[in-house]
């Protein structure tokens, strides 16, 4: 009896393991948002060592601060609702790319560049976050994807004004 209650149990091992399971669209979020989220952190850094423009160092300050925020909620939500994906540590190499040609930059070319890359990371940051708020499978991180929306859209307003300067 014990045997068979045993050999019950493990066959449901591998259902019951599938079931938390994160789906290729929730992985893809989770490291694409995180991968984000540390390379616009990273970039900001570098910001704060270059830049001389008083307001891009406060934009970079307030990136270093929210994002850092946005990445420790995003490790919770997905420690909740997909346990199964990590969440990567480094960038990328295109990424690594980016930084290591800014980091050549300075003055004006670098506070262009700044506000230009910027730009970009958050337009796609925005795209990601939406599409994952509204079709997103896993709970926890569509509300996650829809509680940071209005905070990439301020940033996007705060860069649109750095470029009209």
């Amino acid at each position: 009896m014990k045997l068979a209650t045993f050999a019950l149990a493990a066959s449901l091992l591998p259902a019951a393991s599938a079931a938390y399971a994160a789906s290729a669209a929730t992985k893809d979020f989770v490291q694409k948002a995180a991968l984000g989220s540390l390379f616009e952190i990273q970039m900001s850094r570098l910001a704060q060592g270059r830049t001389d423009n008083i307001d891009i160092s406060r934009f970079a300050q307030r990136m270093i601060s929210e994002h850092g925020d946005a990445n420790n909620s995003l490790k919770m939500s997905a420690k909740a609702g997909a346990p199964d994906v990590e969440l990567p540590a480094v960038l990328d190499d295109a990424r690594k790319a980016r930084i290591d040609a800014m980091s050549k930059m300075k003055g004006e070319d670098f506070d262009a560049a700044f506000v230009t890359t910027q730009s970009e990371a958050h337009f796609e940051a925005v795209n990601l976050f939406t599409a994952y708020a509204e079709t997103g499978d896993q709970p926890e991180l569509k509300k996650f994807a829809a509680d940071t929306l209005p905070a990439l859209k301020a940033h996007q307003d705060a860069l649109a004004h750095l470029g009209a300067r």
